[in-house]
């Protein structure tokens, strides 16, 4: 470990009264508990363009008699094309915040330093 981030650790857990390892178990679970939270703004995105299909589908497609669905023209293509855009973007937002997520629940000791580490202005 960095020096730093051991006098930190060590600094800190002076002042709250207790040893450096606790101050890093406390760490490791408050991993879990960011990692838990970071799930809930996929969800929201994921169910907003969920709703979002859902809606264009409803104002672009007109059933015809024979049971083969038309689409409206131009307004269509232009709604297909914004919700593609749309859609990228939600992907770039999911693998933008899984590495923190991932890290989170699978190596909470490196979450814990590098938490450290962005508070010392490393990162």
């Amino acid at each position: 470990m960095n020096a730093e981030i051991t006098e930190m650790l060590r600094e800190l857990a002076t002042q709250l009264g207790t040893t450096t390892e606790y101050v890093l178990d406390v760490l490791a679970k408050q991993a879990m508990i960011e990692g838990a939270l970071g799930v809930l703004p996929i969800l929201v995105v994921a169910a907003a363009t969920l709703v979002l299909v859902l809606l264009i589908v409803k104002k672009t497609r007109v059933p015809q008699s024979d049971g083969v669905c038309d689409w409206r023209g131009e307004d269509a293509v232009i709604a297909w094309v914004v919700l593609g855009f749309i859609v990228v973007a939600d992907v770039l937002f999911f693998l933008r915040i899984a590495r923190h997520i991932l890290t989170a629940f699978f190596n909470t000791e490196y979450w814990a330093i590098s938490r450290l580490m962005e508070m010392l202005g490393q990162l």
